[in-house]
């Protein structure tokens, strides 16, 4: 818009000051005033696009890294879990093998019974075929389960999406934030 203005501007200075051959370096001095003023907008309109895509780096630079953060935060949970789980384990066996001496087969398999559904309860999995899919899903489950929302997804088709892991992973989280 400001080069059509500037045109515009001269073409007007040019026919009221053209007659009069006095007032040629006026002309001049408001071409070159009015040229110099179209480089510092242009300058100045660039500079403003750079900081816009500058900001919008960070701003995905920033989202990424609270995406990992998030994603090891759940990996060093599911590690603890596996490590309670294998404490568990040991102590069911314990208790599991004392009931099989004792030939108390009733308990035994109660308590079996019981340990199967707390499993089954505690297991909750996703099967997108993509491990970091798979991760934001099962966090997100359990943030569902404990505020008693229900879930359900169906993830086979994101194989086809034409995005990278990372960016996947950013549009799943923010979506199911």
């Amino acid at each position: 818009l400001t080069p059509v203005v500037t045109i515009l501007a001269l073409y007007s200075m040019a026919t009221v000051y053209m007659p009069h051959q006095t007032t040629t370096p006026q002309l001049i001095a408001s071409t070159v005033g009015l040229f110099s003023l179209n480089i510092v907008i242009f300058f100045l309109y660039d500079k403003a696009i750079e900081n816009e895509i500058l900001k919008s780096e960070q701003m995905l630079r920033e989202q990424r890294v609270n995406i990992e953060m998030k994603n090891a935060r759940y990996a060093i949970y599911i590690v603890g879990e596996a490590q309670k789980s294998t404490h568990d384990y040991k102590k069911h066996m314990t208790v599991l093998n004392s009931l099989l001496n004792e030939k108390d087969y009733t308990a035994a398999q109660k308590y079996l019974d019981a340990i199967y559904l707390r499993t089954q309860k505690a297991s909750i999995h996703a099967y997108s075929g993509n491990i970091f899919i798979d991760i934001v899903i099962n966090q997100m489950q359990e943030k569902c389960q404990l505020m008693d929302i229900r879930l359900e997804l169906h993830v086979d088709q994101l194989k086809e999406v034409p995005l990278t892991d990372m960016e996947i992973v950013t549009v799943l989280a923010n979506v199911l934030e």
